[in-house]
């Protein structure tokens, strides 16, 4: 999908392009699970029993886990009055960890981790990240008299006091290697693979977020 330009109000938006790609896909499996759905379309799950629906759907999510599908959204990119910014995030499932079918069951918390791996990675153009880093300061700070304060600000048209708020933000989500500072904005790279998470190059402990900032 491609839009040549689109303009709202102070923010111009060109060259937008999202693409998605899907690999080894199950297409009976998934045919199967389109007409499952449409088959419980306006049933009430409590009365059928969310046990029966779960029984129902097992073997079919199975047999799409099996074949190892990808998903790929990107790369999503545009140009923001005039900045740059794109981003890439891929899913995939590794069925070398999937029990046997006979084991399986979609209750199983604890299998998912194993099963999935998501890699992201993502460029943020300056202005934009210092709009999106001070709109996080307003969220976190607002009260009811100062509700709404601000919310006309466009990208790139913060005041030196606000760009100083954001660029506070940004600095220790820097510090923190949360971000990596590039010549023109900020980059963030992401995946997490078998209960292991690493962000730009290093691992990080479970559990952990940025302290302070979000």
């Amino acid at each position: 999908m491609f839009a040549d330009s689109l303009r709202v109000e102070e923010m111009n938006v060109t060259d937008a392009r999202f693409d998605m790609s899907m690999r080894n896909l199950d297409l009976d499996a998934l045919i199967d699970y389109q007409e499952f759905a449409m088959g419980f379309l306006g049933v009430d799950p409590v009365t059928l029993g969310p046990e029966a629906l779960v029984l129902e759907v097992e073997p079919i999510v199975y047999r799409l886990i099996e074949a190892e599908p990808e998903l790929t959204y990107g790369p999503i990119s545009f140009n923001l009055n005039g900045g740059a910014s794109n981003a890439t995030v891929n899913i995939r499932f590794d069925n070398e960890m999937l029990p046997a079918q006979s084991l399986f069951t979609l209750l199983d918390s604890s299998l998912w981790p194993r099963l999935v791996s998501v890699d992201v990675e993502l460029e943020v153009d300056r202005d934009l990240a210092q709009w999106i880093a001070f709109r996080v300061v307003l969220a976190r700070t607002a009260t009811p008299t100062t509700a709404g304060v601000g919310e006309d600000v466009a990208v790139g048209q913060l005041s030196p006091a606000e760009e100083a708020q954001a660029r506070g933000v940004l600095i220790g989500l820097v510090s923190q290697g949360m971000l990596e500072e590039t010549e023109s904005g900020y980059r963030f790279r992401g995946s997490y693979d078998n209960g292991v998470i690493e962000v730009n190059g290093s691992v990080l402990p479970m559990g952990l977020a940025a302290p302070g900032i979000f």
